[in-house]
């Protein structure tokens, strides 16, 4: 980084092109422009840019383990010809192309901001599979807000949510590309014994995991319990469990917010 003091009389709304191009001269800012230009303008390691990027292919793409696989459809998608592929990370020489692919992740970004409920806003969305209201795995939006996590069909129908309070761990796997949210609830009678109830998404990275959790932490202080796993709960992938767990708990305990959708836009603070 580097400061340009566009004035010598410390005021703003006053430029002096002579003393602003001198400090250009003087810090070799135009050299290193020329360089760029002749080299690579853009890198990314494999991972950061598949968990990144992946939501620009169309339909639903599957975790990738080996992220440069990843990366190399994610490239072809967007139809780029000027990229490298190093050992870790990847090189795009034009501009033009890392900024066309993520126009097209902010135009997600923005489709998923319309699913949410008007006292919220959106904080991460990604692609992922999940169990439907009908316990079925399938294609869904998982949306990160300021109250809690959302799980939504691209249609905008909301199939599970889970308040921020009650999110006690999230358990994932970096190799095998899933995340458990763990929560606890009380029983649907006052007798019955508190039910944990674990929900598993799939096509998940850990880096991006790590990354809106720690948002979340410090700009909103909700500091949830993050741990890696090497096994995914029974409860969690087998469906007629999950539906078990959840006739304990009861649909109503789950706070599910009431959305209208036919989806109505709002503006969004999503993470880069």
């Amino acid at each position: 980084i580097r400061c340009i003091k566009p004035n010598d009389q410390k005021r703003a709304g006053i430029f002096q092109d002579d003393m602003s191009l001198e400090q250009v001269r003087y810090l070799g800012l135009l050299e290193n422009v020329k360089v760029r230009r002749a080299g690579y303008a853009f890198r990314m390691d494999f991972e950061e840019f598949m968990s990144t990027y992946k939501v620009t292919i169309k339909g639903h793409p599957e975790f990738e383990p080996d992220s440069r696989r990843g990366v190399e459809r994610i490239l072809q998608n967007a139809g780029a010809r000027d990229y490298e592929m190093g050992r870790s990370k990847v090189f795009i020489k034009n501009a033009q192309t890392i900024l066309g692919i993520e126009d097209e992740r902010k135009r997600f970004l923005d489709e998923a901001t319309k699913y949410m409920p008007p006292d919220d806003g959106l904080i991460y969305a990604d692609k992922v599979l999940g169990f439907n209201s009908k316990f079925v795995r399938t294609q869904l939006y998982f949306i990160v807000g300021g109250k809690g996590f959302y799980w939504f069909t691209k249609e905008g129908s909301l199939e599970h949510f889970v308040a921020m309070d009650k999110i006690e761990l999230l358990a994932y796997s970096p190799r095998e590309g899933w995340m458990v949210t763990c929560s606890t609830y009380p029983g649907h009678k006052i007798e019955d014994p508190k039910v944990q109830l674990s929900y598993l998404s799939h096509n998940m990275y850990g880096s991006q995991i790590a990354k809106f959790v720690e948002i979340l932490k410090t700009n909103m202080n909700y500091d949830i319990q993050v741990s890696q796993s090497s096994s995914i709960p029974a409860d969690a992938q087998d469906p007629q469990l999950y539906k078990a767990n959840l006739k304990l708990i009861g649909k109503g305990a789950l706070g599910l917010p009431s959305i209208d959708n036919g989806p109505k836009a709002k503006g969004c603070c999503v993470i880069s």
